[in-house]
């Protein structure tokens, strides 16, 4: 009898990576370790639809790290200047998006593949970032620690799964966030888009002011509407949350017959949602446990964490899923 769930490792353009399979499903996942972890492509074979904005080739995922897949950010979104101070210490990291910071230090790191899995409870494999073996990095972040994120598909949906180690003598600053791709092909006002929250950051040249305000307009998301109707780029908080805890994302097209969730468990109490220029085939819903630029931000507005010297805490579950 044919095996529900494997994992295979193969090649992309002889970029090697790794395939997660849900035979039962229909679902496969591609990700490429060396390039950032990306997880770039989740095709649903039932609906022959990529259900992620996926590259072309690795070229095109090396030349814009931030613009396909499930980029892995930490911190995330934009930070000012580039800078913040913590622990009466002053971090600089590289200016890469004029003169601020974007995204984080870990979107273009190679990981390391740390584990397999293929039998009753799913395909998975988990892959790690270890702070110290990343001169970069250390240079920008001077604290040691152990970033491991598994992806499983089980069950129809995949589900991502990450921790953090602090490895180092002293409190670490620590935020994280997913920018996940949805792919939404052709007509935009053919897709609609639905959140439940109740509050949003105020924004000032795309970066949050400490200020959270009642959603309102076209900020309110809790009916859905088109994704074409306007641009989004916003951040979202006051989360509706089911019974389990889940809050989330739901992208759907009547057209297509498709009904798309991305969901985060409590860990994450903000999303970020991004369209980029209205038309060009996607929303990206983005499970964050940090605000943007949120080591600038007041520690209870920002929901910054301190991780303590040894400590191991898990940054969350979030998954994709169709209805």
């Amino acid at each position: 009898m044919e095996q529900q769930y494997e994992v295979r490792r193969t090649q992309w353009q002889d970029e090697p990576i790794i395939e997660l399979v849900d035979q039962q499903a229909g679902l496969t996942a591609r990700l490429a370790p060396r390039l950032g972890g990306n997880l770039f492509s989740l095709f649903s074979a039932p609906h022959q639809h990529e259900l992620l904005w996926a590259p072309e080739s690795p070229k095109a995922l090396v030349e814009r790290p931030t613009r396909f897949g499930v980029p892995l950010l930490m911190p995330p979104g934009r930070m000012k200047q580039g800078q913040f101070t913590y622990g009466g210490h002053t971090y600089q990291f590289d200016r890469n998006r004029g003169e601020h910071h974007s995204h984080g230090l870990v979107l273009t790191t190679p990981w390391e593949v740390e584990a397999e899995e293929a039998g009753p409870a799913g395909a998975a494999v988990t892959i790690g970032v270890r702070s110290w073996q990343h001169v970069d990095l250390l240079r920008q972040f001077p604290h040691a620690f152990h970033l491991r994120v598994e992806y499983r598909l089980v069950e129809g949906m995949l589900r991502c799964t990450a921790s953090v180690r602090n490895e180092s003598d002293r409190s670490m600053p620590f935020g994280m966030g997913f920018h996940t791709y949805l792919s939404a092909p052709g007509d935009p006002m053919a897709w609609t888009v639905r959140l439940g929250a109740s509050r949003r950051f105020a924004l000032e040249d795309g970066f949050p002011t400490g200020a959270v305000l009642p959603v309102s307009g076209a900020f309110d998301l809790r009916q859905g509407r088109p994704v074409g109707e306007s641009p989004l780029d916003d951040v979202y908080t006051d989360l509706e949350r089911d019974a389990e805890g889940w809050s989330g994302v739901e992208l759907a097209s009547a057209e297509r017959g498709l009904r798309v969730y991305c969901e985060a468990d409590e860990r994450f109490p903000i999303w970020v949602l991004f369209t980029g220029r209205v038309g060009e085939g996607f929303l990206a819903p983005e499970p964050y446990t940090i605000a943007p630029n949120g080591f600038n931000l007041p520690q209870a507005v920002s929901r910054m964490w301190e991780i303590a010297p040894g400590a191991e805490v898990p940054v969350g579950t979030w998954r994709i899923r169709l209805a």
